[in-house]
């Protein structure tokens, strides 16, 4: 059985895992770096301070007692110059590792005495009471107090013959630290799982209820219900989604209504070349019909057929180009080419209404695919005769980067332009001067020219329609 899991538990359970991780990288890296990195910090600070030291030295300044008090009360770094007899000279290396005027404590860092010292005092110290663990750099090094094992940070240097500079800090403070950190941690990892736990509630809920009204709306659209419009008002991915859900909501409901339109129109088409194909049919086979009116009855029968033929050819382009998946095959194309192919097919209209043409001298070349803007150019120009008066005169010519064909109309058309692209729409001259057709064309040549990248306009003057190609670049 799958386990449900609400929003809310999600964000909870991936929120424990952030602080889980987070908490886990912490330990890691205090185990492995804190350490290291707490000395290199407090190296750097001693050397900082050998180098004021040495500064003030050298300018002779009278504060350095001052400066020396002032580091170890901000910093807890003891800082002392040793003066040394003329007549006695250190070790080889300068140690001062021993001059400790007793073993550091875990309360703070030793000090050092001032003042004379015999060099072998300084060696006896060193020998019996610390031991050096690691040297980190020339002068610094890390040593260990025999008598309390406390470890310092220690910091040597030979100024001159006289004087040593000797700069040092307890490294106790540091375990003391790392236990603390480790406290910390824990107490931390409490409180976030308690806030993330409200926190998390309260921003679960406010995005669940979203989620619900979300749910809720794409269920009745499911079900072909738009009636549910979603109201969020979220400056984010939510509030985005909801505003596409209402537009698909919309435009899924606009389609519908597109659709069944669509079938309804193309039934009351395909109905009437069937009817009249049927009756005509019957009164044939009934033997009713004289045989002076055979010739009628068939010559209808082949006009409706050709019509029905051409209504399911047009309905089925429709279909293939509303096709998501359509892949184009583009190429460059002359559109006078296509144009002069058109004339050649409705050769039989061109005669019987006497038109004539006018062409442009520079060809429209179009980038598509040519069978395509074939059927486009078939349909634009079957349309410019049977709307032409007779012996008229049809223009095509370029303007700038627009292919214009231009025809004078039987009659002014009062209708719509807007509405001559849906399907099944046709003008009044069309219905006055019983003009054959299905209203179709206009709707074809709209989708492939589109597919192909290019927009249809239309524009009517007086009795002039203008059929418009433009590049869209």
């Amino acid at each position: 059985m799958k386990v449900k899991i609400n929003f809310f538990q999600k964000i909870f359970i991936f929120s424990i895992f952030i602080i889980i991780t987070t908490v886990f990288l912490n330990y890691i890296f205090n185990i492995f770096f804190l350490d290291e990195f707490y000395i290199h910090r407090r190296s750097k600070q001693i050397l900082k301070i050998s180098a004021e030291v040495k500064k003030k030295i050298e300018n002779n300044d009278t504060d350095l007692t001052d400066y020396f008090q002032n580091i170890q009360d901000k910093e807890g770094i003891s800082t002392d110059v040793f003066r040394l007899p003329q007549h006695n000279s250190h070790d080889e290396k300068g140690m001062m590792r021993g001059g400790m005027s007793g073993p550091g404590s875990m309360e703070g860092p030793p000090r050092f005495i001032k003042g004379m010292m015999q060099n072998r005092d300084m060696e006896r110290m060193h020998k019996e009471e610390s031991k050096k663990i690691k040297t980190l750099y020339d002068n610094i090094s890390i040593i260990e107090l025999k008598r309390t094992g406390t470890r310092l940070l220690f910091y040597e240097e030979q100024l001159s013959d006289q004087n040593v500079l000797i700069i040092s800090t307890s490294l106790t403070a540091m375990k003391n630290y790392r236990r603390e950190i480790s406290m910390f941690n824990v107490l931390t990892t409490i409180a976030a799982l308690l806030i993330s736990a409200v926190i998390g509630r309260i921003f679960s809920k406010k995005i669940t209820k979203d989620l619900e009204k979300l749910n809720l709306a794409a269920k009745k659209i499911s079900i072909l219900d738009f009636s549910e419009k979603i109201s969020i008002s979220r400056n984010d991915e939510i509030g985005e989604l909801s505003e596409s859900i209402n537009t698909m909501s919309g435009n899924l409901e606009s389609s519908i209504e597109n659709l069944k339109s669509f079938a309804s129109n193309a039934s009351h088409e395909l109905k009437t070349p069937i009817t009249v194909i049927n009756s005509h049919a019957q009164a044939l086979v009934s033997g009713i019909i004289k045989n002076e009116s055979l010739p009628k009855y068939y010559r209808n029968i082949l006009k409706e057929s050709i019509e029905m033929n051409d209504l399911v050819t047009n309905l089925l382009t429709i279909s293939k180009l509303s096709s998501p998946g359509i892949k184009l095959s583009q190429s460059e194309v002359s559109s006078l080419n296509l144009i002069k192919n058109s004339i050649e097919k409705y050769e039989t209209l061109e005669l019987e209404k006497d038109i004539n043409w006018s062409f442009p001298d520079d060809d429209f070349i179009i980038f598509g695919e040519e069978k395509l803007l074939k059927t486009a150019f078939d349909n634009i120009i079957q349309n410019a005769l049977k709307y032409s008066k007779e012996n008229g005169i049809i223009f095509i010519y370029n303007d700038k980067n627009k292919l214009k064909i231009e025809n004078q109309m039987s009659s002014p058309l009062s209708k719509n332009k807007e509405l001559l692209w849906e399907p099944f729409s046709r003008g009044e001259n069309a219905t006055d001067f019983s003009i054959d057709g299905n209203g179709l064309g206009l709707s074809i040549v709209r989708m492939i020219l589109n597919l192909n990248g290019l927009t249809p306009e239309i524009e009517i003057k007086d009795d002039k329609f203008i059929f418009i190609i433009k590049k869209n670049f």
